[in-house]
């Protein structure tokens, strides 16, 4: 009796053994899979790291070095950055970059289209990033393009102002007293008008102009050319174009290349009979793809991210900031002053001083005609942006700086003022002073090569994985 008792415990034993054993092999069977699985969306997660981090060595790359975009990548063509740049060292965070590559998708005035794909690997899991970037104000003589006005017509004196420069844009009216001599082109959404020869003064051209005529009414003039005046070509597209013709030969306009025009009402009938090669219709012709958009580099977003991200930082409280020859020595980086600022001594080194107020030039103390001069003409470098005027009323001599301003307000030239650089200023108007201007393109390039990160606005378009 008690032996068949035992036997029955026994059958039961094996039987939950056997019960348990089983469940634990189906518990384990299922927990494998499980466990490979959250160990490949560890290695997946790791490798979106990977690749994310090739993403931001391109970025960085930009930011550093802004002109390699210009210098290496070709447009539409694939540039492989792991290889070129990273000297093909790939392992990063216990995996690898399986690729990096970038491709320039579009040029256009004042930007930049990039595409970048980074491969990150980590064991057998693989992501890869598609991302699209623009790239805006990367070039700097795409910023400083020599005096860049929205409205030019302020400095119509009747002293005369004499401007040399390789660029000058405008969004509105460019009227160009007897005098100037420009080397570049002129650009204008409106009107272009030279104005007629003084003495022995007169409007001398030596690039192109490009009016668009925008905002015209029937029958004006959307290109003026005085007697006297010199130019290369003009390209009109709406509006009509005015050439005087005087008495004398020597008084004439000289026309060294023709007038392009969209339809053949533009010109007068009687002038074109006179001058037949001189001109010619292009009903095709568009000025506005050659005017870029003025630049927007003091954006509230953009204030807030100089401000975040200056080396040195100034506030104002109430009073403007002195920046003399002690305080201008051995720049280096980005400068960010809350509130006014005014400028006056030698400067040295490579810096972007940008202000959120009004700026103002003094003479500089010890020097008869210096306002505001580099150390070293080879090496030093300033750029100056505000989002207010720059008041030149105390300087009477040289500015050696490249100039911003986003405000709408009138920078008025007061004294004589000489300015070595470039201007980027909305609106600028004078009482009878005089503006002597003189585009550097060596400091241009020296901010190039130095200082335009300080400028340049990298922005994602689309990032995808």
């Amino acid at each position: 009796m008690l032996s068949g008792r035992s036997g029955q415990a026994l059958v039961l034993v094996l039987l939950m053994t056997t019960f348990i054993f089983l469940v634990g092999s189906a518990a384990l069977a299922l927990s494998l899979p499980a466990r490979r699985n959250a160990a490949l969306d560890v290695f997946q997660k790791q490798a979106y790291y990977i690749a994310e981090a090739g993403v931001e060595r391109v970025l960085a790359k930009i930011r550093e070095d802004p002109g390699w975009v210009r210098d290496e990548l070709s447009l539409g063509e694939e540039y492989d950055f792991l290889a070129s740049e990273l000297n093909g060292e790939s392992s990063i965070f216990g995996g690898e970059f399986e690729e990096i590559k970038i491709k320039k998708t579009g040029e256009f005035p004042l930007k930049v289209s990039l595409n970048i794909t980074s491969t990150g690997k980590y064991r057998e899991a693989r992501k890869k990033i598609n991302v699209d970037v623009n790239v805006d104000y990367l070039y700097a003589e795409e910023i400083f393009r020599g005096i860049w006005t929205r409205s030019l017509s302020g400095l119509k004196l009747s002293h005369g102002v004499e401007v040399t420069s390789d660029v000058m844009a405008s969004d509105g009216e460019v009227i160009l007293p007897a005098g100037t001599r420009i080397k570049g082109d002129v650009y204008s959404k409106k009107k272009v008008v030279l104005e007629e020869k003084q003495g022995n003064e007169f409007v001398e051209l030596e690039g192109d102009i490009f009016v668009q005529g925008i905002g015209l009414a029937a029958g004006d003039y959307a290109l003026e050319i005085k007697k006297g005046a010199v130019i290369n070509n003009a390209y009109v597209e709406n509006g009509k174009v005015y050439i005087s013709e005087g008495n004398k030969e020597a008084v004439n306009p000289l026309i060294n290349g023709k007038i392009y025009v969209k339809n053949i009402d533009q010109l007068d009938e009687e002038w074109r009979e006179k001058n037949p090669g001189k001109w010619e219709v292009k009903p095709e012709l568009s000025c506005g793809q050659y005017i870029p958009p003025y630049p927007n580099l003091l954006t509230g977003e953009r204030l807030k991210w100089y401000e975040e991200n200056a080396d040195f930082r100034y506030e104002g409280q109430g009073s403007p900031i002195f920046f003399d020859t002690d305080m201008l020595n051995n720049l280096n980086g980005l400068y960010f002053v809350n509130g006014d600022a005014i400028f006056s001594g030698e400067y040295s080194g490579n810096g972007t001083f940008v202000v959120n107020g009004d700026v103002t030039f003094k003479k500089f103390s010890g020097r008869d005609k210096a306002s505001l001069v580099p150390e070293n003409n080879e090496t030093d470098c300033l750029a100056i942006l505000c989002t207010g005027v720059f008041e030149t009323r105390d300087a009477n001599g040289e500015i050696h700086a490249l100039l911003y301003s986003s405000s709408d307000s009138f920078t008025e030239i007061k004294n004589k003022t000489e300015i070595n650089g470039a201007i980027v200023i909305p609106n600028i108007k004078s009482n009878g002073y005089e503006l002597n201007f003189v585009y550097d393109d060596a400091l241009i390039n020296r901010y190039s090569q130095n200082l335009i990160w300080t400028t340049c606005i990298i922005s994602i378009e689309k990032w995808s994985s």
